[in-house]
Order: structure tokens, then C-alpha cells, then sequence
């Protein structure tokens, strides 16, 4: 042109990002009332950008995938924080989907504590080398339950405890 400006379009394709894929169970706390009230349940969780503070078992089973995401890198290790009731002592479980299958079981366990009360912690979070799905988000659970009752195992109701998602890049 004339004045020196030219004007070129270019075309971009951004990727579609989403959420995890859905779990198979959503597990939900049996009695709320009487867990809330005695404190039992999450009330903050920590893992590389993620930090959220959420109510306790009161709140029953939590969805944070949407607005709780962090990226993390493949055999890497973290450190971890989740806090509990400051009364009575809870069982932590967080388990990865790493296969992306919507199942947790027992081989996806990326950190545990028990029978503490309030701080759990650690530096055991460490992710496999070479896991089976890259590239995709995936769902990280967090559970705690009073230890007195059955350990969270990934997908069972707790009766006093909690269970909050989170997904991770």
C-alpha cells in the first residue's frame, strides 16, 4: 500500500482444553451433620499452585476440577499439605487416575497419612516417570475420614469423612 501498512490475517488453532474425565463414583460422606460438627473432614489442601481451603465434612463431596488445577512434572517429587479437624485424628489418602479411567485404586495412591491430628504432610508425592497418559488432564482425589472407620479407599462412602477432586496437568 501507499502508506507502508500491509494487513495479514493468520489463522490459529488452539487446543481444546477440559476438565478430567469423569470419575466412576462420587464418594459421598453418610452423615454430614454429625462429621461437620465434629470437625472431621478437609479444610486445606496444598499441592504445587493449588491452595484451597474448603469446609469441612459438612460440605460433603467437593468438585474443585473446574477452578483447582496445577501442573506437575513426571518423576518429580512435591510436598503436600493437608489439613483436617484439630480433634479427632483422620486417615488421608490422595490417589492420581493416572490411567485417566475414572477409577482410583490402590496402585494410584500418590500420598497417605494417618492417625494425626490436624497437619498432614510430606514430600511424597512423586509421579511415575513414564505414565500411561500424557498430555490430558487428569483427576487427583483427596479423602480423609476419622480413623476409627474404614480407610478411604478411592471410591466407598465415609461415614464422618470427606472427599474433594482437584485436577492435575
Amino acid at each position: 500500500t501507499g502508506g507502508g501498512c500491509d494487513t495479514e490475517y493468520v489463522s490459529l488453532t488452539m487446543p481444546l482444553v477440559t476438565g478430567p474425565a469423569a470419575a466412576a463414583c462420587l464418594p459421598q460422606t453418610q452423615d454430614p451433620s454429625t462429621g461437620g460438627s465434629l470437625g472431621i473432614g478437609i479444610t486445606l489442601f496444598q499441592l504445587s499452585n493449588i491452595n484451597n481451603t474448603s469446609q469441612n465434612s459438612a460440605a460433603n463431596y467437593q468438585n474443585f476440577t473446574c477452578t483447582d488445577t496445577t501442573t506437575l512434572t513426571c518423576g518429580m517429587s512435591y510436598n503436600w499439605v493437608v489439613s483436617t479437624g484439630q480433634t479427632y485424628e483422620e486417615t488421608v489418602k490422595g490417589y492420581l487416575d493416572i490411567n485417566n479411567d475414572g477409577v482410583f485404586d490402590q496402585s494410584e495412591i500418590i500420598f497417605e497419612d494417618s492417625a494425626i491430628v490436624f497437619s498432614h504432610q510430606g514430600t511424597t508425592v512423586t509421579l511415575p516417570a513414564q505414565p500411561p497418559v500424557l498430555g490430558t488432564a487428569l483427576r487427583m482425589r483427596v479423602m480423609s475420614e476419622y480413623s476409627g472407620n474404614p480407610e478411604p479407599n478411592g471410591c466407598a462412602d465415609l461415614l464422618y469423612g470427606q472427599c474433594e477432586d482437584y485436577t492435575v496437568f
